[in-house]
């Protein structure tokens, strides 16, 4: 409402039922909840104009997926997560994993951890693939990656400072189509082994970008979104 406060929800003043716009706003966020993954990329509009129902796609993934804790998300099931802070080529890992009973970092330069909340410092500047992998009780695993970008000026990702990564569709066998932040000048992709194999740069207000994974094998790609002072990173499935 603070921010589009022409945008009505309800059929009238004090009518406590939703119009078609409230009903897709609510259809959307429990999506999210229960998915817990980002509606945007949906092609389903109903009789809403598409650019209303993409800004509902934005309120939506940034109220709940920022605040998963609000939301219960991850809350009973085995999650993998992590934030870090970082001195120029010292990474301080902290885990947020839930449910779980033993971890395993893996940094991406061939070094590995099973320390709950590790310290790790990289030898020389690059791009790597930082893993997580949760187990829990009955041995299910969960794992979470995050792509960083480290140059000379010991510049690291931080997830946290950008608009939510949407893709879609997720996995994808052929076209991917990527909704960029706008902070967003570069944009790369990986393979397993921390490869770049993809990379563009993009021009101011680009609001999207599609690539082709078609020519690529079946399997787990990351998907890095680079700003003028931040990385953001997401896994892919090519099927």
């Amino acid at each position: 409402y603070s921010l589009y406060q022409n945008l009505l929800l309800h059929g009238s003043v004090n009518d406590i039922h939703p119009n078609v716009y409230g009903s897709y706003l609510v259809a959307s966020t429990f999506y999210t909840g229960v998915f817990q993954d980002s509606v945007s990329g949906c092609t389903y509009f109903s009789s809403i104009p598409k650019d209303t129902a993409e800004k509902f796609f934005t309120m939506v993934d940034s109220v709940v997926l920022k605040n998963k804790s609000a939301w219960n998300i991850n809350t009973y099931n085995l999650h993998s997560d992590f934030t870090f802070t970082q001195n120029a080529r010292t990474f301080n890992f902290i885990n947020t994993s839930t449910n779980y009973k033993s971890s395993l970092w893996k940094f991406g330069d061939g070094n590995t951890s099973t320390v709950n909340n590790p310290s790790h410092t990289y030898a020389q500047d690059g791009n790597y693939i930082v893993a997580l992998y949760a187990v829990s009780q009955k041995n299910c695993m969960d794992s979470n990656f995050v792509a960083i970008h480290l140059n000379t000026t010991g510049f690291g990702s931080d997830i946290t400072e950008m608009e939510v990564l949407n893709v879609f569709p997720n996995p994808t066998s052929g076209i991917l189509t990527v909704y960029l932040p706008e902070t967003c000048h570069l944009i790369r992709l990986f393979d397993i082994n921390g490869r770049m194999i993809y990379q563009k740069e993009t021009a101011t207000n680009t609001e999207s970008l599609q690539i082709d994974l078609s020519q690529y094998k079946k399997g787990i790609y990351f998907l890095s979104i680079i700003g003028a002072k931040e990385c953001q990173s997401l896994k892919i499935i090519k099927e």
